[in-house]
């Protein structure tokens, strides 16, 4: 998978996504050449056989800036009700192994179906890329600590030793049950000031469904809640994520490991997954600074799973439950996977870029009240004299 990002010679400036169409401005000197739709997401887009996909009417313009180019890509009608991810492939060469960028479609109707989720026009995510360098206009992250709801009588001293087996053993008690996976409307603010072992019984329900975060997030105050020094991380292959396009990211923890005196990473969404160099365990940190400057190296990293295969859910627009059998053991560090739901970007793809946040640890009572601080805040905010003139 080649993930380019920055400027070049081609460079998405802004993406746009509107009724039966989605918009790039790009600058630089490409020239868009065509733009297919694929019926699922395809391992390979840099050799593709453009036989199994439809040529998407495009149209082009010069913007208000004459060093950006637009090009429109008309969306199908027959690709946007497929019950499955799928690939828009634009060629920017008369060789189109040259230079092409991937946008993953997940359409509003797929999403209704599969999970019950609401999002008009559905999610267009940023893909595999070569020759493409990417600058779009950025988000402001507002990341600050995990909060983990931890009463006094329920909080251990921290404890040193032992972490990978209990580890081990927390993340085989979360996958013990199937899991509801899936994306969530609403914001469940009793679940989010629930207690961790509560919280994991939600998600066993799937009341609400969680993705690798909200699992994350539980097992960050298991084993805070069991005296370990345990921290989030948050990995991405673009950074901030733009306003307007998804990119690829993941929700992943790392243990602090006293005798080696470092951060271990731990990922208890794909199974307790761990990554070693020359039987090293890599952090984050350790990982980020491979894919950035060494990664050559990147293909002697071994991983290790607590759990092989971990079976999900999701609760579709009917109320049916669909088992999903997911098997963290295929992933692999530089190629991706293919899972019951699309493709699974190469491990290594995430880690870009990183956040590290903190877990803070907080009483029922004090949870409920930062809730209530925010929504006041929001409240205020809502009816002050800016907000309405804006």
């Amino acid at each position: 998978m080649t993930l380019e990002t920055g400027r070049s010679e081609c460079t998405l400036v802004d993406f746009g996504q509107f009724d039966g169409y989605l918009r790039l401005q790009l600058s630089g000197s490409c020239r868009a050449s065509g733009a297919f739709a694929f019926g699922s997401v395809p391992t390979n887009v840099s050799d593709p056989l453009l036989s199994d996909a439809d040529e998407l009417g495009t149209t082009t313009a010069v913007s208000s800036n004459p060093r950006v180019n637009v090009v429109d890509i008309y969306l199908s009608v027959q690709h946007e009700k497929l019950d499955r991810e799928y690939s828009i492939v634009v060629y920017f060469d008369e060789v189109r192994e040259t230079r092409y960028l991937e946008l993953v479609r997940q359409n509003e109707g797929w999403l209704k179906r599969t999970f019950s989720f609401s999002r008009p026009g559905g999610y267009t995510i940023l893909g595999r890329r070569s020759g493409v360098g990417i600058s779009l206009p950025q988000v402001r992250l507002r990341l600050g600590e995990v909060p983990a709801t931890i009463p006094r009588r329920k909080r251990t001293e921290q404890t040193e030793g032992n972490e990978f087996q209990v580890a081990s053993d927390v993340t085989r008690v979360m996958h013990s049950r199937p899991i509801g996976s899936g994306p969530a409307n609403g914001r469940h603010l009793l679940y989010s000031v629930s207690m961790p072992e509560k919280q994991l019984e939600r998600i066993w329900r799937a009341s609400p469904p969680v993705q690798c975060t909200g699992f994350r997030d539980v097992w960050l105050g298991l084993m805070t809640q069991r005296g370990f020094k345990v921290r989030a991380v948050e990995a991405n292959d673009e950074s901030p994520a733009s306003s307007s396009l998804i990119t690829y990211g993941h929700s992943c923890a790392e243990i602090w490991v006293p005798t080696m005196q470092q951060w271990v990473l731990y990922d208890p969404w794909f199974g307790g997954l761990m990554c070693s160099l020359d039987g090293v365990p890599l952090s984050a940190e350790m990982l980020h600074n491979l894919v950035i400057a060494e990664s050559s190296r990147l293909e002697h990293v071994e991983f290790a799973w607590d759990v092989h295969s971990v079976v999900r859910y999701v609760r579709q627009e009917s109320s049916a439950a669909k088992s999903i059998r997911v098997q963290p053991s295929r992933i692999q560090i530089l190629a991706p996977s293919l899972g019951p739901l699309g493709l699974q970007p190469p491990y290594s793809s995430y880690f870009r870029h990183i956040v590290l946040r903190d877990v803070h640890i907080r009483s029922h009572a004090s949870g409920i009240a930062e809730i209530v601080c925010r929504a006041t805040r929001k409240l205020l905010s809502s009816r002050s004299p800016l907000s309405r003139a804006s």
